[in-house]
């Protein structure tokens, strides 16, 4: 059998685990740090060609994505004849109801108002409960938008402003109407409130116009949507300055505005 020799100044030395370990998180180190080399080479070459670093960071891509979400409409009832609903709307609309019909799948839908959550409509229909109306919630859904433009970081940056601002007024009338109810605001400060946002609109859509050559049915269809919105406004600010009916033209320019928008996502 073969013999092994150990000789008393021979001996084996093993390198001790945590130096090992260190040996392995080094390693590891580079491979990260070439990973992240290249993904940031990526970036800046993709920045470099559309603009400028800053450029870039600022504004954003050139991309536009929304997520797909809902709203909850507070409906009065739904009918199969338009005649039918259009009476339970005109009589709602003196309890401050929006009185808005609402067409979907062949019925329609007497609109109180539109909630973002579902827990403010569900609230609102507790309220109603002892309504005389056949009170629902109905869930509009949204579809996912995705847009893409050959444009400089900073043109996409006006059109996802613009496609904001639908949202922005929304918000504010919504706003103005809680306030209102609440008495704490008057409807000459509504009235202004809404002119100053009806100027914001006509911003808007002088910003996508100058820029429709990029895409000009996608585009079209936007200016559609905030030219809408723009006489929906100027309607509001008639009906709220002279006091008549500012709860109910309020409700009514909030969800006149959610249609809009529904419009609009469905249509690109």
């Amino acid at each position: 059998m073969p013999k092994t020799f150990f000789y008393d100044d021979v001996k084996i030395i093993k390198k001790p685990f945590i130096n090992r370990l260190k040996g392995f998180g080094i390693f590891f180190l580079c491979v990260i740090t070439i990973v992240g080399v290249v993904v940031s080479s990526i970036f800046l070459s993709r920045a470099l060609s559309v603009g400028n670093i800053t450029t870039a960071l600022v504004y954003g891509g050139t991309d536009i994505k929304i997520n797909k979400h809902s709203y909850f409409l507070v409906t009065l009832g739904n009918y199969d004849d338009y005649n039918e609903a259009e009476k339970v709307a005109l009589g709602s609309t003196i309890q401050g109801a929006s009185g808005y019909i609402w067409t979907f799948n062949d019925k329609y839908y007497v609109v109180g108002n539109a909630y973002k959550s579902q827990e403010d409509a569900e609230s609102v229909k507790k309220n109603l409960s002892s309504s005389k109306y056949n009170v629902e919630i109905l869930e509009v859904t949204f579809p996912k938008l995705n847009m893409s433009f050959d444009l400089e970081n900073k043109d996409v940056q006006k059109l996802r402003e613009a496609v904001d601002f639908i949202d922005v007024t929304y918000d504010t009338l919504y706003n103005y109407s809680i306030k209102f109810d609440k008495g704490e605001i008057n409807n000459f400060a509504i009235s202004s409130g809404i002119s100053s946002l009806r100027g914001d609109c006509k911003v808007q859509i002088s910003s996508v116009q100058n820029l429709i050559s990029s895409k000009p049915e996608t585009l079209q269809k936007l200016i559609n949507c905030l030219t809408k919105i723009d006489e929906i406004l100027n309607s509001a600010i008639l009906k709220t300055i002279d006091n008549s009916a500012t709860n109910y033209s309020l409700k009514n320019a909030i969800v006149s505005v959610i249609f809009e928008k529904y419009s609009f996502y469905n249509a690109i």
